[in-house]
């Protein structure tokens, strides 16, 4: 998708009231392009599911998302994996939960984040979730809400094989 499509996009997210779920995954989105389409989420009504997966959207691009989050109250679901946003883009969308009372599902995983990152994942497991039903994360559990834990290997239909495999076996060792 190139910058003038996004314009496009911009308008008709602006005034559309019927749309409600936006899937641009492998669209060849970068910062630059997602700009006008996450500044027309402030304005948006209906969309409930957005999903950005698979881009190069970087921490610019995951800051404007959260300033569309502030004030949008319709989306439900945001997935931004396998991007390159970063441990500050990442900590930007956590921080927004504060204040968005509708995202129930946010997907944030193969961004570009170590899974060590001690400081960075202190900021992000401190984070509101009271709303968030689902969070995936480096494939590891998220506490929600200080007693719901979901973890990536929650059975979805974009897991791999292997993903199913660790679920399977992580049932399993419940039931023990």
């Amino acid at each position: 998708m190139n910058k003038e499509a996004a314009k496009i996009l911009r308008e008709a997210l602006t005034t559309n009231k019927t749309l409600i779920e936006l899937s641009m995954s492998e669209s060849k989105l970068n910062d630059e392009v997602v700009k006008p389409i996450f500044e027309a989420l402030k304005y948006n009504t209906s969309l409930v599911k957005l999903d950005v997966s698979s881009n190069n959207v970087g921490r610019k691009g995951a800051k404007m998302l959260s300033k569309a989050l502030k004030v949008n109250a319709t989306l439900k679901e945001v997935d931004i994996r396998f991007n390159q946003i970063l441990a500050r883009g990442v900590n930007y969308l956590s921080l927004v939960l504060k204040v968005n009372k509708t995202v129930t599902h946010l997907s944030l995983d193969d961004n570009g984040v170590p899974k060590n990152n001690r400081k960075f994942s202190d900021v992000f497991y401190n984070a509101p979730y009271e709303k968030l039903k689902e969070g995936y994360f480096f494939g590891d559990a998220i506490k929600l809400n200080k007693s719901i834990a979901v973890s990536y290997t929650h059975l979805r239909a974009h897991e791999t094989s292997l993903h199913l495999v660790c679920r399977l076996l992580l049932e399993k060792k419940k039931k023990k």
